[in-house]
């Protein structure tokens, strides 16, 4: 029986169903995969996408948010957790076999800076594996798909640039671009493969779109989706309330999970993974 990733992370973030839609489909990636160790967790957050998606405790997790390492440390996800500047990793050279970064790379402003560290600290040989969303991401956003079919580019052009803006993405690219950014670092492309195919990309955003309106109606500053299922997650933390909203989402999303990874070479995210090939 296939393990259900889906169910754990609506459960996690019942008030923001999207994202758990999301990374349930980066969880059932990332648990097919066979890292060696040691592996750091580059981006960690609270521990719980690699304590759910991995089922084993790796060595290391790092984020540059001390409430955030301090929940990663409670998880039991890592060996040890630590706070860390993406940038400058407080690692010898060489450290680690594996680096896995979920959903962190497209957030940052400095890519090459940060590709050069995570080449520095990675074993000859060893992998860098993240996923990032794909140049699919903008084509499927759920406005930009319905304004283009009225052929109101300019308008969806507006609407995606707005989403990204808020969701402080920086690098929507595509995979020959993230090839030439890790060669610059001494790291080759080896594989990559695509998920959410066009209808999960066009449920996931119109979800969290609207749930970004809705919560918008109450603050004024812009707020990514994983700091907003944070503070969602403190608000929902009355287990009657929390599993009912889970059921509630699991039974209206689990056919968009069922549709599995993508099948024709198209997704609006995409899993990466690259080799360090210098000493």
């Amino acid at each position: 029986m296939k393990k259900d990733y889906l169910y754990p992370f609506l459960l996690k973030y019942s008030l923001l169903p999207s994202l758990g839609l999301w990374r349930a489909e980066e969880a059932r990636l990332f648990g097919e995969l066979e890292l060696k160790e040691p592996v750091l967790d580059l981006g960690c957050g609270n521990g719980f996408f690699a304590a759910t998606a991995l089922d084993r405790q790796v060595e290391a997790g790092c984020d540059r948010d001390f409430s955030q390492v301090n929940r990663a440390k409670l998880s039991e996800a890592y060996r040890f957790a630590l706070v860390a500047d993406i940038a400058n990793l407080p690692f010898k050279n060489g450290t680690f076999t594996t680096i896995i970064c979920n959903c962190v790379m497209e957030h940052i402003q400095h890519v090459e800076q940060v590709l050069h560290e995570i080449s520095r600290i990675l074993a000859p040989q060893g992998a860098f594996v993240f996923t990032a969303p794909s140049e699919r991401f903008n084509e499927w956003f759920y406005l930009s798909f319905l304004l283009r079919k009225l052929r109101l580019g300019g308008l969806a052009d507006n609407q995606i640039q707005r989403y990204n803006r808020f969701q402080f993405h920086y690098n929507i690219w595509p995979v020959h671009r993230w090839s030439d950014e890790l060669a610059k670092a001494g790291l080759v492309l080896d594989e990559y493969r695509y998920y959410s195919p066009r209808a999960v990309a066009f449920v996931f955003s119109a979800l969290d779109d609207i749930q970004h309106a809705i919560a918008g109606m109450f603050r004024r500053k812009l707020t990514s989706s994983e700091a907003l299922a944070t503070r969602a997650g403190r608000q929902s933390d009355v287990g009657f309330f929390r599993d009912i909203l889970a059921q509630f989402w699991w039974l209206l999303l689990m056919p968009f999970h069922r549709m599995g990874l993508s099948r024709n070479g198209e997704g609006a995210g995409v899993l990466v993974r690259a080799r360090k090939t210098m000493a």
